[in-house]
């Protein structure tokens, strides 16, 4: 039936010589077919239009109703696995290294330290209150250095009751004196050394300082109870305490100089050794009028002040620069 129409829609061409005919006739029987192919699809294969009451679900399979829930689950245990977690010579703590070529480290600088900057502020804020409460103190200390203070004096009972203050100067001093000979040995001896850690090698430093202060106080104690009378050597470690406290103070300025504003080392150096040698001077003055004025016994007062303060100061210089060139790195 279908056939039919299309035969009758077409209509074959006339007036033409007999090849054109033919050619137009194949043509026309070509098209008729054609079309009732596409009618025969048509009718068998009409399209279905399906009216979802909810979202499709996009895993929702051809000619199927259900819809898929998807459930999210832990990854398997073969996903974690590798290709060779079985094999025997596989070592999964084994480092491979790194690519590439890893760059120099930034030089220490305390500048950038926070600790020890933190320490250094905290000691110069102890500092400043131990001046407050010893300033009467020290002014009684300028004004009677060059006399001989009486025994029982107001000065004496003064002194004994600043004793706790002096204490903590001094240990200041020894911080001090400790990191300028940190900067000195990084500056002269070698920039880098085999300890864990730059604290530790200040820790060194600030050991044999203490170690310095405190063989001082004890020779000299041992020394002078055999020689001097006690009114003698409270007055000697008064002066002494005061003077070694007055060394931290003046060296405390330069300290931050060098660690903060880029002063030189050898600029430290110099003032330092200055410092040092200017109380040396006033020790060695007072030492003379507490002991061996009155004893008509001028050789001897070398001998005391070079056994009992030059030799351990000498001595305190050696082992710093041992410790330094014993924990140096030698390439």
């Amino acid at each position: 039936m279908i056939l039919q129409d299309s035969i009758s829609v077409t209509e074959l061409p006339q007036g033409t010589p007999e090849t054109s005919q033919t050619e137009s006739f194949a043509h026309t029987a070509e098209t008729i077919l054609r079309g009732a192919k596409d009618s025969v699809d048509v009718s068998l294969y009409s399209p279905k239009v399906n009216h979802w009451p909810v979202k499709v679900d996009s895993f929702l399979m051809p000619k199927t109703e259900e819809e898929y829930v998807v459930n999210v689950s832990e990854m398997p245990h073969y996903y974690k696995e590798t290709f060779f977690s079985k094999d025997s010579l596989l070592i999964e703590e084994t480092h491979a290294g790194r690519y590439g070529i890893a760059g120099d480290p930034l030089p220490y600088s305390l500048r950038t330290d926070d600790i020890i900057t933190s320490i250094l502020i905290a000691g110069i804020l102890l500092l400043m209150l131990s001046i407050k409460r010893t300033l009467r103190f020290f002014s009684f200390q300028m004004k009677h250095f060059f006399r001989t203070m009486r025994e029982n004096s107001a000065l004496e009972r003064e002194s004994a009751s600043q004793l706790r203050y002096l204490v903590f100067m001094e240990l200041h001093t020894a911080v001090i004196l400790s990191l300028v000979f940190y900067f000195y040995a990084k500056e002269k001896i070698s920039e880098t050394y085999i300890t864990l850690s730059e604290y530790t090698l200040m820790g060194c430093f600030l050991a044999v300082m203490i170690l310095l202060i405190c063989f001082e106080h004890i020779l000299q104690t041992v020394v002078n109870n055999i020689f001097f009378s006690a009114a003698e050597q409270r007055q000697w470690k008064t002066t002494k305490m005061m003077l070694t406290a007055s060394m931290g103070m003046l060296l405390t300025p330069m300290l931050l100089l060098l660690a903060y504003f880029g002063l030189s080392v050898n600029d430290t150096l110099l003032y330092t050794v200055f410092v040092v040698l200017f109380v040396k001077i006033l020790l060695f003055y007072k030492c003379f009028k507490i002991f061996f004025k009155k004893k008509s016994a001028f050789l001897q007062i070398f001998l005391y002040f070079c056994t009992l303060e030059i030799n351990p100061m000498l001595v305190a210089w050696g082992i710093l620069v041992f410790i330094a060139n014993f924990l140096k790195v030698n390439y």
